[in-house]
């Protein structure tokens, strides 16, 4: 018995929340069918690219309502454990009411990790995909990623600093160059070239129609050349960074654009911000059933009325989520607050909401 109670409780959690996620899922796909299909269809675009177009985005809508998907679940499935009198009878047979509600609770850990591995391995590549389909293939805007700059300086590595009038990172190469290289703090070593491209078999930067400078006991030694094979050994890669797409990079990417920011002394809050958003939110489907479960067992009104209120709760979860990463971009919260402080603000909620329904 006190194996099948749990794994009754648990079996009731999942009906509701694949039909949630269906549903939710459903008025989001159907609302950007009706939005895009006017653009695309003045575009002149085939049906095949516009079907792909919504195939590719289909993981990220359904990332978008899964913690509401938990939330429903949870409040079907206990309030219809409440209605047939299963609660009830579950405390008459000595089942404390923590005992029953952890099969919830535990069962929305398991979708927590689901929507982990759903934005972390899936929805970011098809996202992107689905930009470049529209951005490319419907606009026609070759450098949709915005990876060509004009009047760049950056550090590369090992004491050298770069300028250049333009770099172009989808080809790799850059214009009017001049790259600085010193040494114990004093320049070593100056290189000018009206051009310069990346080699990917010698994986080094080579110089075109320029002048090496060699500084030595403050006589400069000056010589032309046609083409310098440099030991500059950063991949440009690591050099351009296109805007951050929040919903089209994993957290592996995160990291290394956060180290790769690091290496040339950029600014790295809005990745930081975003790396702990990218934890926090599928934790939320815990805090959404635990909301879900304080609503139900606390308020004694309809089933309509609490459903609304516990839904009302999640959608301000979901706001203040929203509100508190844009704070953290803006450097008015720390990163590790902006990401997590909304999710410690409603746990203290509900289970304070718990231990009033007397659950804990």
């Amino acid at each position: 018995m006190s194996k099948i109670f749990p794994k009754y409780i648990a079996a009731s959690f999942f009906g509701p929340f694949f039909f949630g996620l269906g549903i939710f899922t459903a008025l989001i796909f159907f609302g950007t069918l009706f939005d895009k299909l006017n653009i695309f269809a003045r575009a002149g675009s085939n049906l095949s690219l516009f079907v792909k177009y919504l195939l590719c985005q289909l993981p990220y809508y359904a990332a978008q309502v899964i913690p509401m998907s938990t939330l429903l679940a949870v409040l079907f499935s206990l309030g219809e454990f409440i209605k047939r009198g299963e609660w009830k009878a579950g405390q008459a047979g000595g089942y404390r009411p923590l005992t029953m509600v952890m099969p919830l609770l535990f069962c929305s850990l398991i979708v927590a990790v689901f929507h982990f591995a759903l934005i972390e391995f899936v929805s970011p590549a098809l996202y992107m995909k689905s930009q470049e389909i529209y951005h490319s293939d419907l606009k026609g805007k070759s450098d949709w990623e915005n990876m060509a700059r004009k009047e760049v300086s950056f550090f590369a590595g090992r004491e050298t600093f770069i300028s250049a009038d333009v770099f172009n990172g989808k080809d790799g190469s850059m214009e009017k160059v001049v790259a600085d290289i010193y040494k114990d703090g004093e320049m070593s070593v100056e290189i000018s070239a009206q051009r310069a491209y990346w080699d990917s078999g010698s994986e080094r930067w080579i110089f075109l129609n320029g002048a090496f400078t060699k500084y030595k006991d403050d006589k400069p030694l000056t010589k032309s050349f046609n083409a310098y094979k440099s030991e500059i050994l950063i991949h440009p890669e690591q050099l351009v960074f296109g805007e951050l797409v929040a919903d089209g990079i994993s957290i592996r990417k995160l990291l290394n654009r956060i180290d790769r920011l690091r290496l040339i002394g950029f600014s790295i809050i809005a990745e930081k911000t975003l790396f702990y958003y990218k934890i926090a939110f599928p934790l939320s489907n815990f805090i959404m059933a635990m909301i879900g479960i304080m609503v139900i067992l606390s308020l004694k009104s309809s089933k309509m009325f609490s459903m609304g209120i516990a839904i009302s709760l999640g959608f301000l979860l979901w706001a203040f989520m929203t509100i508190f990463s844009s704070a953290g971009v803006a450097e008015i919260l720390s990163p590790f607050w902006a990401g997590f402080g909304p999710l410690f603000l409603f746990f203290l909620i509900a289970l304070f909401g718990m231990r009033r329904a007397r659950v804990i």
